[in-house]
């Protein structure tokens, strides 16, 4: 858990200085929902939260290869989100 959590920081800090309709206090906000939401749904439903973890843990790479591009990054905090509800 921590570490998906770092990872989300790690792709918000590198992208920290991008211009985009989602800025990146929205992008840093969208992370801190998916991260307290993952954490709330693996203490209740571990068979819903392993997926979005998994999935996280694959995507996230892209997005540190591509920081500057935090208007899909807010897609796919939304989209983890959406899987999550």
């Amino acid at each position: 858990m921590k570490k998906i959590i770092a990872l989300l920081s790690a792709v918000f800090v590198l992208g920290g200085t991008a211009w985009a309709a989602c800025t990146p206090d929205e992008a840093q906000a969208k992370a801190d929902a998916v991260s307290k939401k993952v954490q709330e749904t693996a203490q209740t439903d571990r068979a819903k939260a392993i997926p979005v973890i998994q999935e996280i843990g694959v995507r996230i790479p892209e997005f540190q290869k591509n920081p500057y591009d935090i208007e899909a990054l807010c897609a796919f905090y939304d989209e983890m989100l959406d899987k999550l509800q």
